[in-house]
C-alpha cells in the first residue's frame, strides 16, 4: 500500500504547524518484528527521499475525489448521527464544518490542482531525517507464544538500523488501463417477471442463472449485490474442511486474474467498486457493492472471482506467514482463549466449528489444494441467485447482466444442503477458564435446543430476547451495579434442521460472578412464571416499529430480507406486513416462549477468570 501521506477518503485532515504526526503498521510475517520495521522505516526514507510518481498522486487524486463525489451525492439523504458527530469535532477539535456542498467543491477546485512537487515536499518535510519516533509492538509476552520477544532496546536498534540502509526509488511497473481488455461473450435474458407490491424484476438468464433487481431510491449512489446457494464447508470431505476454511481467503490473497492485490487497488482507482465469495456453513456467499456509475466494474470482478484465480506462490507464502504470526499472539489474549473453551464446551472437538487459529494450522495449508479446493465450488455458478438493490435504472443494467452474469460457466455441482450431524451437547455443561492477569470475568451462558421455526415464533422468540436484554440492564447493571456492559442474542435457524440458541454474554468482575448468575437465573425464572411487564413489552414494539420504518427506506434490509427468500424459499412479501405481526405479540407469548427456550436442563455456562496466582 501507499505510505500514509497519499489516499483516498471523505475528509482532509487538518494539522496545526506546530505538530505533525503520521503512523504506519504491519502484521508480523515471518521472521518477526526486525524485517517489519526495517520495511516501514525503509518505505518511509523512501517517501522522504525520493518521493512519490505521478501514477500514485493521480491515483490518490482519483480515489479522494470518488470518495466526496459519493458523499455529496448522498448529502440530501444524511444520517443525523453524521451531522451530530461532525457537531462534536468542531466543539472539542476545532475542526471546520463549511458543510459537504463547500467540501465537495473546494476538493473539485483543489485537488487536481495539487502538484506532485508539493506532494513530494510536504513528505520530505514531514519526515525529517532526526524525527522523533515511538515503535509499538504489540503481541505475547510469553515464551514460546510469540517469535520474536523484542525488547525496548530491540525496537529502538533495529529501527536505527533500517534507517541506516540506503533505499532506492520505487520502480513501478506498466499495469493495464481496465479489469477486463475485452468483455465476455454475452450471455442473453430468457425470462422476465414483474413484482409490483415488492418493486422487483426477476429475470433468467440463458446459463439458467437468475438475477432480481429492486431498484430504490434511498441512496443516490450506492448499489448492493447478494447471492447464496446451498452449499459450503460441509460439501467438503471432513480432513478437506480446515483447508476449505482459508481457501478463500488464501485466493483473495493473491489477487485476480493477472492482478496482484496492490495492482488491483491500482486499476480500481477512482472506482467505487467490490465484490468478495465466501464459505458459509451450509452455503456458498458472494456480495459486492458499487456506487452507481461503477455497476460494470462490480460485475467485472464478480465473473472475475469466479473464473479468474490467480496463483501466486510468493504472496501465498507470504499470507501463510502473516497469518500464522498472527495466529500466536491470538491465543495470548484471554477473550480468545475463552471463546475457544467454549466452543469446545458446546461442540468437543469437532472439525465442522471454527475456532481461533493456531500456527500450526497454516503449515499445513497447501496453495494447489486451497486453489481446487475454492474452484470446486466457485468455478460454477450453477443455482445462484444474484439480487440488486439501489440506486440503478433496470433497463440500463441488463445488458452489463447478460454480458457479465449470463456468460458465467455452469458445470453441475452438488446443490442440497449436507447436513453433517453437528449438533451441540446436551445436558447441563459448567466451566471455568482461567486465562489473563486482569481482575475481569465474562460470564456466557448457551441455551440450545430444537425449534419450530415460522415468522410469527421467530418474532415470539425475538421479543423474549429483547425483554430479558431490558431486564439485564435495568436489574443487573442499573439497580445491582453487576456489569457494565453485556446482554442476550439468538436465532432460530432452519438449516440443516431446526433448531435455537441462545447466547449470553455478561462481563463483571471475578467477585461477582455468583451475584451475576443468580440475578440472570431470577430474571428467566420471572419471565416463566410472570411473563414480561406490559411497560417492557411496549418498549420493544415501540423500538421495533421505528426500526422497521426506517429500514424499509434501507438497501442493506431490502437486501437481506430478499436474500432470504430466496435462501429458505419463502414469500418476500412478509416483508410488507412485518408491523401487523409486531403487534399481534402478547405477553402471553413471551412467557410462554420463556418456557420453551430457557430449558435449565440443556445449557453450557463457562465463566472465565484471572489467571490464579501462585
Amino acid at each position: 500500500a501507499n505510505p500514509p501521506f497519499i489516499g483516498g477518503g471523505s475528509t482532509l485532515t487538518r494539522m496545526t504547524p506546530r505538530y505533525q504526526s503520521y503512523s504506519a503498521g504491519a502484521t508480523l510475517g515471518k521472521g518477526g518484528a526486525a524485517p517489519a520495521i526495517a520495511a516501514l522505516v525503509q518505505e518511509n526514507e523512501r517517501a522522504r527521499k525520493f518521493g512519490f510518481s505521478a501514477a500514485e498522486l493521480e491515483r490518490s487524486k482519483k480515489d479522494m475525489l470518488r470518495g466526496y463525489e459519493r458523499i455529496y451525492s448522498e448529502r440530501d439523504k444524511s444520517n443525523s448521527s453524521a451531522f451530530v458527530a461532525e457537531y462534536t469535532r468542531n466543539f472539542l477539535e476545532g475542526e471546520e464544518i463549511p458543510g459537504i456542498e463547500n467540501e465537495y467543491h473546494y476538493a473539485r477546485e483543489l485537488v487536481p490542482g495539487i502538484s506532485l512537487a508539493e506532494v513530494n515536499r510536504y513528505a520530505a518535510a514531514t519526515i525529517p531525517v532526526d524525527a522523533a519516533k515511538l515503535v509499538v509492538y504489540l503481541g505475547s509476552d510469553k515464551p514460546g507464544e510469540a517469535a520474536p520477544t523484542p525488547k525496548p532496546a530491540d525496537l529502538l536498534a533495529w529501527t536505527d538500523a533500517a534507517a541506516r540502509v540506503k533505499v532506492a526509488p520505487r520502480v513501478e511497473s506498466a499495469l493495464a488501463a481496465r479489469l477486463m481488455d475485452q468483455p465476455p461473450a454475452a450471455g442473453s435474458i430468457v425470462g422476465e417477471t414483474h413484482d409490483e407490491a415488492l418493486g422487483t424484476t426477476t429475470l433468467t438468464l440463458s446459463n439458467g442463472v437468475k438475477v432480481i433487481l429492486k431498484p430504490t431510491d434511498f441512496s443516490n449512489d450506492q448499489v448492493l449485490l447478494s447471492s447464496s446457494r446451498p452449499g459450503g464447508l460441509t460439501q467438503f470431505d471432513k480432513e478437506d474442511v480446515a483447508a476449505a476454511r482459508y481457501a478463500n481467503a488464501v485466493v483473495a490473497s493473491m489477487g485476480v486474474a493477472g492482478f496482484s492485490p496492490n495492482d488491483l487497488q491500482k486499476v480500481l482507482a477512482g472506482k467505487a467498486a467490490s465484490a468478495w465469495v465466501d464459505f458459509g456453513q451450509y452455503t456458498d456467499n458472494l456480495g459486492g457493492n458499487a456506487g452507481s456509475d461503477d455497476i460494470e466494474t462490480m460485475l467485472q470482478m464478480v465473473y472475475l472471482r469466479l473464473t479468474g484465480v490467480r496463483r501466486d506462490a510468493a504472496l501465498y507464502q507470504s499470507f501463510i506467514g502473516k497469518e500464522a504470526e498472527g495466529a500466536r499472539n491470538v491465543m495470548a489474549q484471554p477473550g480468545a482463549v475463552f471463546r475457544d473453551a467454549l466452543t469446545t464446551a458446546m461442540y468437543g472437538d469437532s472439525p465442522w466449528v471454527a475456532r481461533a487459529p493456531r500456527p500450526e494450522d497454516f503449515g499445513k495449508l497447501d496453495l494447489d489444494k486451497s486453489v481446487n479446493l475454492y474452484r470446486q465450488r466457485f468455478a460454477s455458478a450453477r443455482g445462484m441467485t444474484f439480487i440488486l438493490v439501489g440506486s440503478f435504472d433496470v433497463a440500463a443494467v441488463k445488458p452489463l447482466l447478460a454480458t457479465y452474469l449470463a456468460s458465467l460457466p455452469t458445470p453441475e455441482l452438488p446443490l442440497a444442503v449436507k447436513d453433517v450431524g453437528l449438533r451441540p451437547v446436551t445436558g447441563v455443561v459448567k466451566q471455568a477458564v482461567y486465562s489473563g492477569a486482569e481482575p475481569k470475568s465474562v460470564v456466557s451462558l448457551n441455551f440450545t435446543g430444537p425449534a419450530s421455526y415460522s415468522k410469527e415464533e421467530n418474532l415470539r422468540f425475538q421479543a423474549l430476547l429483547e425483554v430479558m436484554n431490558i431486564r439485564i440492564t435495568d436489574v443487573l447493571r442499573e439497580q445491582l451495579a453487576l456489569i457494565y456492559s453485556g446482554g442476550m442474542s439468538g436465532n432460530i435457524s432452519r438449516i440443516p434442521y431446526e433448531h435455537y440458541t441462545i447466547g449470553a454474554s455478561l462481563p463483571t468482575g471475578p467477585e461477582k460472578v455468583d451475584q451475576v448468575l443468580a440475578a440472570t437465573f431470577a430474571e428467566i425464572a420471572r419471565l416463566k412464571q410472570s411473563g414480561p411487564a406490559a411497560a417492557d413489552l411496549e418498549k420493544v414494539k415501540q423500538n421495533w416499529l421505528q426500526v422497521q420504518r426506517r429500514a424499509m427506506r434501507e438497501n442493506g434490509y431490502w437486501l437481506t430480507q430478499l436474500q432470504a427468500a430466496v435462501t429458505y424459499n419463502t414469500d418476500p412479501a412478509a416483508i410488507l406486513t412485518l408491523e401487523q405481526r409486531i403487534g399481534a405479540v402478547t405477553a402471553d407469548d413471551i412467557k410462554q416462549a420463556a418456557a420453551r427456550y430457557f430449558n435449565l436442563q440443556n445449557y453450557v455456562q463457562v465463566v472465565l477468570y484471572p489467571e490464579k496466582k501462585g
